[in-house]
């Protein structure tokens, strides 16, 4: 997708089912990646837990923009599980992870103020 060294940001260099490349290291998918700071114990991995974010779960930076990645598919949640968001002020865009993964880039190229969740596969 991009080169590991991308003007020091986590943009995402490689993806494939199940696992993301950053800065020259594998990580398996269920975690949050800010601009410069990478979560792998997110408190949320799969789409049933998104009812558990919002403002206090998203400390650092609170980004304008939040992409969700929902697996291999685009899935989405009850309108109810985004409230955290909304009422955070945190927009929010759901998509596969794949496209997720392209999207974070694009905005971070853009210098917006994104963070990028990965959520796992979950039946």
């Amino acid at each position: 997708m991009v080169l590991d060294d991308a003007a020091d940001l986590n943009m995402i260099a490689a993806y494939s089912p199940g696992e993301v490349r950053i800065r020259g290291t594998v990580y398996a998918t269920g975690l949050l990646v800010y601009p410069r700071r990478i979560e792998t114990d997110c408190p949320v991995d799969v789409l049933e837990q998104l009812v558990n974010i919002g403002a206090t779960s998203l400390p650092e930076e609170a980004p304008e923009i939040l992409v969700i990645g929902t697996g291999e598919r685009q899935r989405f949640p009850p309108a109810s599980t985004l409230r955290g968001l909304v009422e955070a002020r945190i927009g929010f865009e759901l998509m596969d992870n794949a496209a997720a993964c392209r999207t974070f880039n694009i905005l971070l190229s853009e210098g917006r103020k994104a963070a990028l969740l990965l959520l796992a596969e979950s039946d």
